[in-house]
């Protein structure tokens, strides 16, 4: 599984499954685990900014952090309703 292919079908489908939602958390955490070896973070392309609506010339840490705070908030919502 490759982030940008997952973030491209995620801003077409605006549905991941948890497999894929599992995918972006081992991501983002290995970044932070690791972030003092990193030397760089790589940037996101404009179409993916643009459609995410964040600021261009981000890194895909950041995508990958918007991505997943959206769906916690959806789970979380989910959880609730189900809690009458």
């Amino acid at each position: 599984m490759e982030i940008t292919e997952l973030i491209r079908d995620y801003i077409t489908t605006k549905l991941l499954s948890n497999q894929e939602l599992d995918f972006l958390e081992v991501e983002l955490w290995e970044t932070f685990d690791h972030i003092d070896e990193i030397e760089f973070l790589a940037k996101a392309p404009n179409d993916i900014t643009n459609k995410l609506k964040l600021p261009n010339n981000s890194c895909w840490q950041l995508y990958c952090a918007a991505i997943l705070d959206k769906n916690q908030s959806i789970i979380k919502l989910d959880s609730k309703n189900l809690n009458y």
